[in-house]
């Protein structure tokens, strides 16, 4: 009889617990939230060959936090910022996820910066239901639907689409049969925009010459004697900073006559200050406001970010450290709609109620819904002001035009 009413116990205890543990959490019983934190996570490329790109948008995201922790938080809660450089690598990447989720018990996560990592990262995202506003712009970010992943940037597919509708529509008159070439690393970040030129050219029914330059390259002279052999009306550089830089500066060393146009990833200050005359006539999309632009949202990003570290005004910041200011700004309005009780699915439910939405001028509306991750498709046309070392916008936001 002993041994029957031990065992029944056991049973009983056994029961309660997989009730217990297949109780959803909310409020302070979520993984990363308590009465008055919440703990979230960033993985960026503070290291490596896209550094000058990632440190701009890790520093603004942690200075908007500080901004928002300053202004008393969300619902009463402060934000504790963990953050992991993963040195554009895949492996350090999947290390520094392991390490933020179970050992720092993050709640929510930035990142990561580059496509390959977050292309790996994606399904064990999905896994682990941790809401995530991804960073990369590829389309495969969000097709197909993934429901605790968001994306709030015009895509590199869309990207190079309105390049296309630029040069075979608003530059049809001076360029009737372009030629045209683009220039990428043979990384996911450049494929995904090879893939979608690829597909426009034929489209369009054009020819389409196509260019590798690697990461960390330090000689861009072959690339440009084959463009040059090519004799190309339009060179798309879908490329970080560096490169895009050295490529810039070997074609006008060179003498390569041609129209430069850049994706998002090249269309930055820092693109323009390193490149100097090399940068001469280039034009490209962003759908950031720049740092030093006269927008009201940017006037209030700065007033703030000058206010947190006095004195750094100059150098100006790129784009990117725009970029990762909109990408806080979304993330904490969505903690902020989800109230106090706040978890996973909470989180997850109130993004989906962003519609329409304007992080301070400083980017396209942003709209997410319950089938929707997407976000933005909007950019604007740019021309580099080599004099002051900065880009200037010279068109109002543009969308893909229908196919």
């Amino acid at each position: 009889m002993r041994i029957r009413g031990i065992f029944l116990t056991m049973v009983i205890l056994a029961s309660i617990m997989v009730f217990l543990g297949s109780v959803p959490c909310y409020a302070g019983e979520a993984k990363g939230v308590t009465k008055d934190t919440i703990i979230m996570g960033h993985l960026n490329a503070d290291t490596g060959p896209i550094a000058k790109d990632s440190q701009g948008i890790s520093e603004a995201i942690k200075n908007y936090i500080r901004y928002i922790n300053e202004q008393g938080g969300i619902h009463g809660r402060k934000i504790k910022f963990v953050s992991e450089d993963t040195g554009y690598s895949i492996p350090r990447a999947m290390a520094a996820f392991k390490k933020i989720l179970y050992k720092d018990n993050v709640f929510t996560i930035f990142g990561p910066t580059s496509t390959g990592e977050a292309t790996v990262l994606l399904p064990q995202v999905q896994k682990e239901k941790i809401c995530t506003v991804m960073i990369s712009p590829a389309e495969h970010m969000f097709k197909p639907f993934k429901r605790y992943v968001f994306h709030f940037v015009c895509s590199y597919e869309n990207q190079i689409k309105i390049l296309f509708d630029y040069i075979l529509k608003d530059m049809k008159a001076k360029f009737p049969n372009p030629r045209i070439a683009i220039v990428y690393p043979d990384v996911e970040v450049g494929k995904s925009a090879a893939r979608e030129a690829q597909i426009q050219a034929k489209v369009f029914n054009v020819e389409l010459r196509e260019e590798i330059l690697n990461m960390g390259s330090l000689d861009a002279s072959s690339q440009v004697m084959n463009l040059k052999r090519y004799k190309p009306d339009f060179v798309i550089i879908q490329h970080v900073i560096a490169p895009a830089s050295l490529l810039l500066r070997e074609a006008r060393k060179l003498k390569l006559e041609t129209n430069f146009l850049g994706t998002m990833l090249s269309t930055n200050a820092d693109t323009i200050a390193l490149s100097k005359d090399a940068a001469q006539g280039y034009v490209g999309i962003q759908a950031f406001r720049s740092w030093y632009s006269n927008t009201p949202g940017a006037k209030k990003m700065r007033e703030i970010t000058l206010k947190l570290r006095p004195g750094t005004d100059k150098p100006y910041r790129s784009e990117y450290y725009t970029f990762g200011w909109v990408n806080a700004i979304l993330f904490v309005e969505g903690m902020k709609r989800a109230g106090k009780d706040l978890n996973n699915e909470s989180l997850v439910n109130a993004m989906e109620t962003i519609k329409n939405f304007d992080p301070w001028g400083l980017s396209g509306s942003v709209t997410w819904g319950s089938d929707d991750r997407e976000g933005a498709e909007s950019v604007f046309f740019s021309k580099a002001d080599v004099d002051n070392g900065m880009l200037v916008a010279i068109s109002d936001w543009k969308k893909p035009l229908p196919r």
